[in-house]
């Protein structure tokens, strides 16, 4: 009882070491595929002005965000593991009874993932549109304002918007 106390603070220092090294795993990988993409886009130069904003601000982040939660993933995973070795020494029948919640979840799960990546890639494409409407409104910005455009191209851009944020948020409620 006396060591209790010394646990949970040794516990809450270790989950903040491991979010700060996650975190700093994904900033790392961020930047040096910002640094690749740039260099290639340097080296290749048929980029279009959309498609390297797009490949540099977003899918840059995104792959690192993948890396980062495939490392929690490991993570959570190896604390499964060791915690189902726990209870298969010390305690069958509560294994057992997680092992049957595990079984009973598993369909659930399973069309929650499948949803997940449907919303994913309708995030990913309504991201992409986002990045050429704004290239589109940046590069053509005097001719839409002579033609009395704006209106139109605003209207435009703030659905792809309200497209993007609903399925982003579909996502998180995933």
């Amino acid at each position: 009882l006396f060591l209790l106390p010394f646990l949970v603070i040794f516990r809450f220092a270790f989950i903040y070491y491991e979010k700060i090294n996650i975190t700093k795993l994904r900033l790392e990988i961020e930047e040096n595929l910002r640094d690749d993409l740039i260099e290639e886009i340097f080296n290749k130069g048929n980029y279009s002005s959309s498609d390297a904003y797009f490949y540099i601000n977003t899918i840059s982040g995104q792959v690192a965000s993948f890396y980062s939660t495939l490392a929690v993933f490991l993570g959570s995973f190896l604390q499964v593991i060791s915690y189902t070795i726990y209870l298969l020494i010390t305690d069958l029948n509560i294994f057992l009874s997680l092992t049957g919640g595990v079984v009973i979840l598993y369909f659930p799960m399973f069309y929650i993932v499948k949803l997940g990546r449907k919303t994913s890639h309708q995030t990913y494409k309504t991201s992409e549109e986002i990045s050429e409407q704004t290239e589109k409104i940046v590069e053509n910005l005097y001719l839409i304002k002579i033609l009395n455009l704006a209106e139109i191209e605003l209207g435009r851009f703030n659905k792809s918007l309200k497209e993007y944020y609903e399925s982003t948020l579909k996502n998180v409620k995933l």
